[in-house]
């Protein structure tokens, strides 16, 4: 959170339509949260989360978050906000 947007590859990457990828190393893979900034000021949420088992992301995942990022900006979907203090 302290970079930002400014967390640059490897551990994160624009993917598109102002989705973000942030790249973890997991027991069972590679993991993926995809995320954008907002709704609110100062504010990351959380779209998608895969384990990654090959090696190209799956398109069906960043569509998917790319339909949640519209559900919440269309305000049919309020996300669940955690204030993790400063």
């Amino acid at each position: 959170m302290e970079l930002g947007n400014r967390c640059g590859p490897p551990a994160s990457k624009h993917v598109r339509d102002q989705i973000w990828e942030l790249r973890a190393n997991s027991r069972e893979g590679q993991l993926r949260l995809y995320y954008f900034f907002g709704p609110a000021h100062l504010q990351i949420t959380v779209l998608h989360a895969v384990v990654k088992k090959r090696r190209k992301a799956d398109p069906r995942d960043i569509d998917t978050a790319i339909r949640r990022r519209a559900r919440i900006w269309s305000e049919q979907v309020k996300p669940n906000v955690y204030d993790l203090g400063n």
